[in-house]
Parts: structure tokens; C-alpha cells; sequence
């Protein structure tokens, strides 16, 4: 489906609205499709992440799939669920174990947005990432080294240490994203610090109170997050749909003065109305739940991030052509990487600037053979 259908296509507009019926639990699937086309349609949104949802759909409305189709559909949503319930009992171990050491934190992403669903069982989940402030990261740090029994620091990058536990995969990290423009990058990790020493939220994550940003650095986090992917590798629907839900639960909680504010801060307005256009042109997000008023040209833009999100994939995954580690997969990365910043300049232009020669260089010197 991916290689062929456009943003237009009956197949694609079937996703979009397989997900609008799980996420605003919509009494009506206006589409009609053979079970071979449903089957496609299931198949993309596997590849985007999102098959606990439209699955959940096709099972409410009684879609035929055929019984084959049928059956691998539910066992997949029955997999997803069982995942769900084994990471919301790590979810509760990893807060008490956080909380018996008296470490600050605050979870984002995964879980803790899975919980703004109607369902949260069926959205797809992934790893556990959580933020400690400059002080509390180096502690919390170490109580996991001696958890573990070993040194994390070969597992540390500029933005996080990275380690498995208990068949969960652990983000500790001391940034939340990465900026080419230094200016950003010390402003983002400013208003996030703050925000985390002085906000008290809490999220319910199948009954344990998990602390999570405040609903307004939320808005942003889970947006910057997106940006960050989509012009270094793509991203998919799901990250998409994670924002749409959280923005439509939180509507009267967030702050619009002070994300504008952030926003201004990050050079990023242009972008968040752009990702504002696609929430509501594909997943039905209502118009007036978004932050800011949109225009033509950022529904224009928004339909640019839609189209490269079906091309691309859950984190760009499928459109490599390279999947064996080497040079040549290093190379694909770069240009990648180059070709998407270029693509989406105008969301946030000088971060887009500061990016640019960088990955220019990189790729450069993996082409020629100069690494160092």
C-alpha cells in the first residue's frame, strides 16, 4: 500500500478514518472496502504503529477481513494488549522504585500518553522514557548502575543513558531533544528543568500515579519529540495520533500564552501549526481544540508532513534500502538525514541552517572515507 497509495487514496483515507473511530470512538465507519483492501489498510497500520487502533475499530464495527485475515488481526490485538498490561506492572515497579530512593522525575511519552486514549490497551507501546533535572540525573544514574550491576556509561549519549530491564527498554534522560541551533538547545533544556522542579502532575497509568510534565510542556515535549524525527529519520502516525489525543484531553489545561511563548522560544511556531493542520485534516482532531488558528499555507505544509509520514514510515523504518549495518547503511542515514531537513526547512529554518552543514559534512566524509 505504502509503495502506491496517495494521501487521497480510498485505502489511505480508510486508515485515517479506522483511526478517528478508535480515538473519538465514533458511532459510524463511513468506508466501504472488499476484505482484501482492509487487509492492506491493516497491513499499513502495522507499518505505522497504529494497528491496536484500527484493529480495535474493525473489531467494534464487524469489518469482514476474511478468516484468516481475521484471525492474525486479533491475535496481533491481543498481543498488543498483553504487552500494554506487562508494561504498565513495569511502569509501577520502575515509579516505586524511583520513589523509594526519592528521585525526582518525570515520565514522558509511552504510557503516560497511552492513558489519554479512549483504550489504552490498544495503542501500540514502546519503551519507558523518563527526565531527571542536572541534579537528580547523576543519582538516579547510579541507584540503576547498582541495580544492574554495571557501569552505564558506555550506554550514555549526549541526550540519555539507554538500558533494558525486566524485557523493558529504559531512556534516563538528562535532555529531552536534540537541537542543531545552540541557542534552542539551552532554551528547551531551561523551560524543561523548570518546568520539572516546579510542576506537580501526575498521570494514572492503570492505577499507579505516575509523574509526568506539566499539561502545557507536554503540548510542546510530545511535538518537539515529532520534529525531531520527522527532519532526522521520519516518523509515523502513531506520534501523531499521540499528540491529537493528548491535545484533545487537555485542551482546558494547556496554557496557549505560555506554549506560544516556548514556541517563540524554539523558533517553532511555524512548525507546530503545521503538525496542527495535519491532526486535523487526518485524524480529525477538532479545529477549535488546536492551540492556534491555522491558515492555508500551514495546511499546505501539513499535508507535506502526512504525505512523507505514509512514505516513510514508523521512524523511517521502511525506507531504507540498506539494512545491514556498514558504511553504506551509515551513508543512507545521512542522506536520510540531510534530505528530510532540507524537505521540512521551513518548520523551524535556523535549526534547519545549523543542522545542515554538519550533515553535509558527515556524509561527506563517510562517502570519501574520512571518519575521523
Amino acid at each position: 500500500m505504502h509503495q502506491q497509495a496517495a494521501l487521497d487514496s480510498p485505502s489511505v483515507q480508510a486508515l485515517f478514518a479506522l483511526l478517528r473511530a478508535e480515538m473519538w470512538q465514533e458511532p459510524e465507519l463511513a468506508c466501504t472496502l472488499t476484505a482484501e483492501e482492509w487487509g492492506a489498510v491493516v497491513d499499513e497500520a502495522q507499518r505505522q504503529a497504529v494497528a491496536g487502533l484500527a484493529i480495535s475499530s474493525l473489531v467494534r464495527f464487524n469489518v469482514a477481513l476474511g478468516q484468516e485475515r481475521a484471525l492474525k488481526s486479533y491475535s496481533l490485538l491481543m498481543q498488543i494488549k498483553q504487552r500494554n498490561a506487562f508494561m504498565n506492572k513495569q511502569m509501577a515497579s520502575f515509579v516505586g522504585f524511583m520513589n523509594k530512593r526519592e528521585l525526582p522525575f518525570a515520565v514522558v511519552k509511552g504510557q503516560v500518553v497511552g492513558s489519554d486514549y479512549p483504550n489504552p490497551d490498544v495503542r501500540t507501546s514502546g519503551d519507558i522514557d523518563f527526565y531527571c533535572d542536572s541534579t537528580t540525573f547523576p543519582k538516579a544514574k547510579a541507584a540503576f548502575e547498582k541495580m544492574l550491576g554495571r557501569d552505564l556509561s558506555h550506554d550514555q549519549s549526549a541526550k540519555h543513558v539507554e538500558f533494558e530491564a525486566g524485557g523493558v527498554i529504559y531512556e534516563l534522560h538528562s535532555m529531552l531533544s536534540e537541537f542543531a541551533h545552540k541557542p534552542y538547545q539551552d532554551y528547551l533544556n531551561r523551560i524543561v528543568e523548570e518546568d520539572v522542579r516546579t510542576n506537580t502532575a501526575t498521570v494514572d497509568v492503570d492505577g499507579t500515579a505516575v509523574p509526568t510534565l506539566s499539561p502545557t510542556m507536554n503540548a510542546l515535549y510530545i511535538f518537539v519529540h515529532i520534529y525531531y524525527h520527522l527532519i532526522t529519520s521520519g516518523v509515523g502516525l502513531r506520534q501523531l495520533c499521540d499528540l491529537a489525543v493528548f491535545i484533545h484531553a487537555h485542551r482546558d489545561e494547556i496554557d496557549k500564552a505560555q506554549l506560544d511563548e516556548w514556541l517563540g522560544g524554539l523558533g517553532l511556531r511555524k512548525g507546530y501549526t503545521a503538525m496542527g493542520a495535519a491532526l486535523v485534516e487526518a485524524l480529525g482532531l477538532p479545529e477549535a481544540e488546536f492551540p492556534f488558528a491555522l491558515t492555508e499555507k500551514d495546511r499546505k505544509r501539513g499535508r507535506k508532513i502526512l504525505k512523507n509520514m505514509l512514505r516513510m514510515g514508523n521512524f523511517g523504518h521502511d525506507a531504507r534500502k540498506t539494512k545491514k549495518l556498514g558504511l553504506l547503511h551509515s551513508m543512507e542515514t545521512g542522506w536520510i538525514s540531510l534530505r528530510q531537513c532540507l524537505s521540512f526547512y521551513a518548520l523551524c529554518p535556523k535549526d534547519a541552517r545549523s543542522r545542515v552543514p554538519y550533515l553535509l559534512t558527515w556524509f561527506l566524509k563517510r562517502r570519501t572515507g574520512h571518519t575521523d
